[in-house]
């Protein structure tokens, strides 16, 4: 699903009307939309897609041609209690699920980059790079007789997103764009390795797990 809408935004980015290319000014530009976890396994199959938002102050330079970017991105995942259930290994107990109680995960990020202008039509690409910073809190497993706690790793380090959007002017002051990207966060933190953190051992080693995010927003641009 999450690549059916990363692809649909795209598609309309290359087939909306031709539109005269735009006069650049510097601006505010804030956008709303979905965010689709994707990997690693240990956030998709326990949290959801959700509703993310994207703030970016953008300077143009070069005529126009290029824009320098300085932005906020946030997103929210509710937490998924029937995949969590469908991945979980009982043998770390209970064998007997009564309850599942487990919090929202969250990733924000702050970063710097660049928006490429009307590479065709009013088609834009973008790229950033920055710092994030994903929170994920424990979820309680309780039994009849047994309660177990697994822990999930909350992440900062590197944040880089690649997307493309179209711009679409409404006025002087106001455009609407469309835009869709995809977000690579490199995390500075070793987790247990293995296939699963669910097991009571832990896996074996330690491995550093890359986690990526789709998002589609809608948003619009104020000149300033």
């Amino acid at each position: 699903m999450h690549r059916v809408a990363f692809l649909l935004v795209l598609i309309t980015c290359a087939v909306v009307p031709s539109q005269a290319q735009l006069d650049r000014r510097t601006a505010i530009r804030l956008s709303g939309g979905w965010a689709f976890p994707t990997s690693p396994t240990d956030l998709s199959d326990n949290w959801r897609s959700g509703p993310g938002i994207v703030a970016d102050f953008e300077y143009p330079v070069a005529g126009g041609e290029v824009s320098l970017l300085g932005s906020y991105h946030h997103a929210s995942f509710p937490f998924d209690r029937a995949g969590f259930i469908a991945h979980y290994d009982q043998s770390a107990g209970p064998s007997v699920i009564s309850s599942v109680i487990g919090p929202d995960a969250s990733i924000w990020g702050i970063t710097g980059g660049l928006k490429i202008n009307d590479i065709a039509r009013s088609l834009y690409l973008r790229t950033d790079l920055g710092y994030f910073s994903l929170s994920r809190g424990n979820v309680t497993v309780t039994g009849p007789d047994q309660v177990n706690v697994v822990q999930f790793i909350s992440k900062t380090g590197t944040l880089l997103d690649f997307g493309a959007g179209v711009d679409m002017r409404l006025s002087p002051r106001f455009t609407l764009f469309l835009e869709g990207t995809y977000y690579w966060a490199q995390s500075n933190q070793d987790e247990p390795s293995g296939t699963t953190i669910f097991y009571s051992a832990g896996g074996t080693g330690v491995e550093r797990k890359n986690t990526w995010i789709g998002t589609a927003r809608l948003g619009v641009s104020v000149s300033i």
